[in-house]
């Protein structure tokens, strides 16, 4: 595989992976009450990890920054997989109910988004 074809997918990886985290931010940025309470977090601790999430995302979208937003990422992804693991003890796989599956692909997304550079066509 040439370094061209290399840093398109890496484009396509970065584009999709924060599409997929800006749906989820932007659903808690709709309603960060309803999202903290639900989580039974203090109102400025649900904001502050819905408008990292929201930002991290839009930056990884345009590759700036692309180290520490990818770690924001993962780190909040990584976050939310263990207290739906550990704390809420919902299954890995659920029958759409709440799981942790994909919290925790979120964060190995990002692991290896991290590990692989954000590609050629970042700004």
């Amino acid at each position: 595989m040439n370094d061209t074809s290399m840093d398109i997918i890496l484009l396509v990886t970065r584009l999709l992976y924060a599409a997929s985290l800006l749906g989820h931010a932007w659903r808690k940025v709709k309603d960060v009450g309803a999202f903290s309470e639900r989580h039974g977090l203090p109102i400025f601790i649900g904001g502050a990890v819905t408008y990292a999430q929201f930002v991290a995302a839009s930056m990884i979208a345009l590759g700036l920054a692309f180290a520490w937003s990818t770690i924001v990422a993962a780190a909040i992804t990584a976050m939310a997989a263990l207290k739906l693991a550990f704390v809420n003890r919902v299954p890995f796989i659920g029958n759409g109910g709440a799981n942790w599956d994909h919290a925790l692909t979120h964060c190995l997304c990002g692991v290896l988004l991290l590990l692989s550079g954000p590609g050629k066509y970042a700004l």
